[in-house]
């Protein structure tokens, strides 16, 4: 294994293509997710017009697992910050070498 590694080391083009390659798949999962919970936003937006407009009470467990959304999607956010800088980080590193 650390022979592969030294490898690529040694060659900084197919280091780069590789980190590009990985950079285009993490940015096409990011998308589609992205996609995803855009829907799941609206949908929940239009419960809670539902609700609102009907004059009930949203049941407690809806609170709770929009509450719990919310700090999900803080994480992942969180998550997504610390790969583009890292992803940032290795494109300077390599463009130094």
């Amino acid at each position: 294994m650390m022979e592969y590694i030294q490898q690529l080391a040694e060659q900084p083009i197919v280091l780069g293509v590789i980190l590009l390659l990985l950079v285009l798949i993490v940015y096409g999962v990011l998308k589609r997710l992205f996609k995803l919970a855009l829907i799941l936003l609206l949908l929940a937006g239009g419960v809670m017009a539902w609700y609102h407009l009907t004059g009930r009470d949203m049941p407690d467990e809806v609170n709770k697992a929009l509450k719990e959304a919310g700090r999900i999607a803080g994480q992942a956010a969180e998550k997504t910050g610390e790969l583009i800088e890292d992803g940032g980080e290795a494109l300077k590193k390599l463009k130094k070498d």
